[in-house]
């Protein structure tokens, strides 16, 4: 089953801290103007020729096309393959998808164990999505000690879910003392940001 959270083309050239050539960068843009247009078929041959010399951004989005089948035959394995080129080059949005791949088993056996050591390749890099998957892993096996590193990480980033799940953690002493000064400080956080269960949760506090 795939994973509700989803993947997307990237678009951001300047995500690179080296600059790329003017000549690429207008390719590449031309490969994300044809995805947003629904012409797949030309966002796939500007990908691949990106992804063949070495762009991890492209080979990302060359992943994601395969996975999709959009403008190439739907094809898990050659998905698989393009994400793991980006994401051995360190590209964390890549490392997060050949982690999801192997969560749900797309185009190769699935891996709970090689998922979670690319979760944390990627959270490493401070990318929220994989800090909440970790998060949401460690606390459906009640491993809250875990737990406890992947959500206070994301909640200060300003996650309000973490930060819903931060508060509770303090409420009810999950790996940490319990204090209801810290769970009022993170739940008003979380409520700040629009989160209703926070907002429920601190008119019940005393």
């Amino acid at each position: 089953m795939r994973s509700s959270l989803r993947r997307s083309i990237f678009a951001l050239v300047a995500i690179f801290a080296a600059p790329l050539g003017s000549a690429l960068a207008a390719s590449f843009d031309d490969g994300v103007a044809a995805y947003n247009r629904n012409d797949f078929a030309t966002a796939a041959a500007v990908f691949t020729q990106l992804a063949e010399g070495g762009d991890p951004q492209a080979q990302h989005n060359l992943g994601l096309l395969y996975l999709e089948g959009k403008g190439v035959a739907r094809d898990d394995a050659q998905a698989m393959f393009w994400y793991r080129k980006s994401a051995d080059q360190g590209f964390a949005p890549s490392q997060f998808d050949v982690g999801l791949m192997f969560e749900d088993g797309e185009g190769v056996p699935a891996d709970a164990a090689a998922a979670i050591a690319w979760y944390t390749k990627a959270s490493d890099q401070n990318y929220l999505p994989a800090e909440e998957k970790l998060a949401d892993i460690y606390i459906a096996r009640k491993d809250f000690a875990d737990a406890l590193v992947w959500v206070r990480k994301a909640a200060d980033q300003g996650d309000p879910g973490e930060q819903f799940n931060l508060g509770s953690f303090y409420f009810n002493g999950w790996a940490a003392p319990k204090d209801d000064a810290q769970a009022r400080l993170w739940y008003s956080k979380a409520a700040a940001q629009g989160s209703e269960a926070a907002a429920a949760v601190l008119k019940r506090m005393p």
